[in-house]
């Protein structure tokens, strides 16, 4: 057990590396791994010592951080089990209005997640002519420009009519993105000519439906659905368990 603790630290160093490399050390929360690390070391030291000490050190000690540890296990796989679930949902069709959540934006031109978030809109866009997008990002640490507004010449770019797009350019964390698009919904004339109740798609990434989708609902329940696209395959262990973190962080503080 000893052994698997301290391969399990080594294991989350070298995945913090391939982050770093792959997407930056500024890729968010990417520190959470060095954290973990440090973590699985310490529990390798301890489970070390209790073995070769079990008379010497308290009974209590040993129980309460192996019962802290795995309920904190049990607790992210719970999660990671909705999180999961959730990102396999069935797509929904004919929204009026679709809000595509933003990614990050480099120098060099978008990030991977954001070009399949957008490339799903404009497959959506042929698929339903009448639905009308709200692009949702605002400009975050080290993106080029706006989310919003690289997301808008993006699907210009591949077709998608100019008057079937709204964007909104200050939001900056998920809840932020869900709250002001609903708010951009609300305020388009043509809104009022859609016969209630308005169905509101959301496009984002598998592993972050279940938060966007839980957000929308606190505003608007039973009108909102998910359309769940893939996920950058290097990132999606680490957006996974940041997701985890997240929805734990919102579900307390209220947000979801």
């Amino acid at each position: 057990m000893t052994a698997l603790f301290f391969i399990t630290a080594i294991l989350c160093l070298l995945y913090f590396v391939v982050i770093v490399v792959y997407s930056g050390i500024t890729t968010g929360y990417c520190a959470i791994w060095p954290m973990l690390s440090v973590i699985f070391v310490l529990m390798g030291f301890f489970h070390r010592a209790e073995k070769r000490d079990r008379d010497g050190m308290p009974r209590r000690l040993p129980v309460f951080v192996y019962t802290t540890f795995v309920l904190g296990i049990m607790i992210v796989a719970w999660i990671l089990f909705l999180v999961l679930s959730t990102g396999k949902s069935t797509a929904k069709e004919g929204c009026d209005y679709v809000i595509v959540m933003g990614d990050r934006v480099y120098q060099d031109g978008i990030s991977t997640t954001l070009k399949y978030r957008l490339d799903r809109a404009a497959e959506y866009s042929v698929n339903n002519p009448d639905t009308v997008f709200v692009l949702s990002g605002g400009i975050e640490e080290d993106d080029a420009v706006p989310e919003a507004l690289a997301m808008y010449n993006y699907l210009v770019l591949q077709g998608v009519r100019e008057d079937r797009l709204l964007i909104e350019t200050y939001s900056q964390s998920t809840i932020d993105r869900i709250r002001v698009s609903l708010k951009v919904i609300e305020n388009d004339e043509r809104v009022r000519m859609v016969p209630p109740p308005v169905m509101i798609g959301v496009i984002t990434s598998d592993y972050n439906q279940l938060r966007a989708i839980s957000a929308a609902k606190k505003v608007y329940p039973d009108r909102i659905y998910g359309i769940p696209i893939k996920s950058d395959g290097v990132l999606y262990i680490h957006k996974c368990l940041t997701e985890c973190i997240l929805l734990f962080k919102d579900y307390m503080i209220g947000n979801i």
